[in-house]
């Protein structure tokens, strides 16, 4: 079986780990040529081209939800349109889905912040750097997929399907 993790949005990343060998691969979320959205059509073949019927497979999606202050009504507007993009593309996939907290897969990989007295609290690019810092960790082989700091989308897509393999029931 493959699991298949998904980090959504338009830097996101979508992840293959086969579940009897281990190996692992990740890549950019596809974007349209013709307007500045995810691909939903480049997605499902990508699914299916990395978890094919004959073996199987279950996605893991990161689970949104809109928050107040969370950068307004046009950008939450936007990340769901692309979460429905990207459900679409995994309906076409008949691909079993499970939709995950970012607080839940998170915490089995210990990048919560545990808030204490005295202690500030991490910033966004000091929590991105912590997924890139395990994902390097945990998958060595794909080093030069997570060499920039922007290759958290990616670095956060192997930590969802990875939590979804050791996790699944």
């Amino acid at each position: 079986m493959i699991s298949i993790g998904i980090d959504p949005g338009m830097t996101g990343a979508v992840a293959f780990i086969d579940t009897a060998t281990g190996k692992a691969s990740v890549f950019d979320l596809p974007i349209s040529p013709v307007e500045r959205r995810i691909c939903g059509l480049q997605l499902a073949r990508l699914l299916r081209e990395h978890a094919p019927v004959s073996i199987g497979g279950r996605v893991y999606l990161e689970e949104l939800h809109a928050r107040a202050g969370g950068g307004g009504m046009q950008q939450m507007g936007s990340m769901m349109k692309t979460v429905g993009i990207i459900l679409g593309s995994i309906d076409c996939t008949r691909l079993p889905v499970t939709q995950v907290t970012p607080q839940r897969w998170k915490k089995f990989f210990g990048l919560i912040d545990k808030p204490s007295l005295g202690v500030v609290k991490k910033t966004d690019a000091q929590r991105k750097a912590a997924s890139l810092t395990k994902a390097r960790e945990l998958f060595p082989a794909l080093q030069g997929d997570l060499k920039r700091a922007k290759d958290d989308g990616r670095a956060e897509a192997l930590l969802i399907a990875q939590w979804g393999w050791r996790n699944a029931k």
